[in-house]
């Protein structure tokens, strides 16, 4: 932020917050008001926001030596090495290995993947159920990633690893471990081991 926060920002942030009952709800306030990029002055944790293409261009591409990912976050804390939250060369040797299948040139052969994995989970779905689309949405992008990354289905294993994803979600999601660093968080080791084990067993295969 480059100027101070007006009371009746501050008085709107307090009631999207109240209101929502989740830090999106600030976010998109101070989005309004101060900017679409913007930082939270918070001691030893000061995050950038970033909203809208423009600015995640910025930060992804033309202006990324300008930024620092490996920051003292949850994030960090639970993936330790990898494309989301390193520098330098290690980022952009993780970041090649990446780019060939999902260049948008390959993105014809993944079409009729991508509606099959979306037809078995809508195929679950019951009339007059009532669905939460970002979980289901999650669902479909996990099976068209783990397939086209790793060509791995992943559709027999979701009773395993579906809870423990969220709970990874969680985990490294805005919480009150911003305010609080080390905060104890409680109920996530064992998840997240169960995760840790599966991605393992597929590293594993892949390297026999």
């Amino acid at each position: 932020m480059t100027q101070p926060l007006s009371p009746e920002t501050g008085r709107a942030a307090m009631r999207a917050l109240i209101k929502e009952k989740s830090p999106l709800g600030p976010l998109k306030v101070m989005a309004q008001h101060v900017g679409r990029f913007f930082q939270i002055p918070i001691p030893g944790f000061r995050p950038y926001v970033v909203f809208g293409p423009e600015f995640v261009r910025k930060v992804l591409v033309t202006e990324r030596e300008k930024v620092t990912w490996r920051n003292t976050d949850p994030v960090t804390d639970y993936l330790d090495r990898g494309v989301l939250i390193v520098d330098g060369d290690e980022h952009d040797r993780y970041r090649a290995l990446m780019e060939p299948p999902l260049h948008p040139a390959r993105l014809a052969g993944y079409t009729q993947m991508m509606i099959s994995q979306a037809d078995r989970v809508t195929s679950q779905w019951q009339n007059g159920e009532t669905v939460d689309m970002l979980v289901e949405s999650r669902k479909i992008a996990l099976l068209i990633i783990m397939q086209t990354l790793f060509s791995k289905d992943v559709w027999d294993d979701l009773p395993r690893i579906w809870n423990p994803i969220l709970k990874a979600i969680e985990y490294i999601s805005p919480g009150g471990w911003i305010i609080w660093r080390n905060m104890p968080r409680f109920g996530f080791r064992k998840p997240l081991k169960v995760l840790d084990d599966y991605l393992f067993e597929i590293i594993h295969d892949r390297r026999k």
